[in-house]
């Protein structure tokens, strides 16, 4: 299945009302089916008020406008700080190559990492797993981003001299 295909969701997500009606009906049955959240009982004791159901949908409102669907991708800058980026194999939102695909558009040091067995929600699945890869990445780059960075109390924009 190709990434189009697998974010469907953030094409209804657009349509306010349409998108509420469809994730809350019968008790939220279609969000419960879909997301395989492994805490999905938190999840909809919390969007069952109105206003945290529409401000989570407002997330994919405000990053997805529908036009985005049919226009050329924006131009932007390549990322130039260290990147990591984490796939699980059974993540139903985000294909292997789309995750994979993000090191075109990184220009610092890129590093992928697979986690096999685990969905969507890595970080609750295999907390263990996804902290230390975050630690081992940031050590990586503990140095680099200590020698660059500002001292606490300095003005904005302004670098340590290394």
């Amino acid at each position: 299945m190709g990434q189009r295909a697998k974010s469907w969701y953030m094409l209804l997500f657009q349509f306010p009302g349409v998108a509420e009606r469809w994730l809350g009906a019968d008790g939220f049955r279609n969000l419960r089916s879909w997301s395989r959240h492994p805490d999905i009982q938190a999840v909809v004791e919390r969007l069952a008020d109105p206003e945290a159901l529409a401000a989570s949908l407002n997330l994919y409102r405000a990053i997805l406008p529908p036009t985005s669907l049919i226009q050329p991708p924006p131009e932007l800058p390549p990322v130039q700080a260290p990147a990591m980026g984490i796939w699980s194999s059974g993540d139903l939102a985000l294909t292997e190559e789309a995750m994979t695909g993000s090191a075109a558009h990184v220009a610092g040091p890129w590093r992928y990492e697979r986690l096999d067995g685990v969905g969507h929600w890595m970080q609750l699945e295999a907390p263990e797993a996804v902290n230390a890869l975050l630690l081992d990445f940031l050590g990586q780059h503990r140095d680099r981003a200590s020698s660059t960075s500002a001292p606490p109390h300095s003005p904005p924009n302004q670098l340590v001299a290394g």
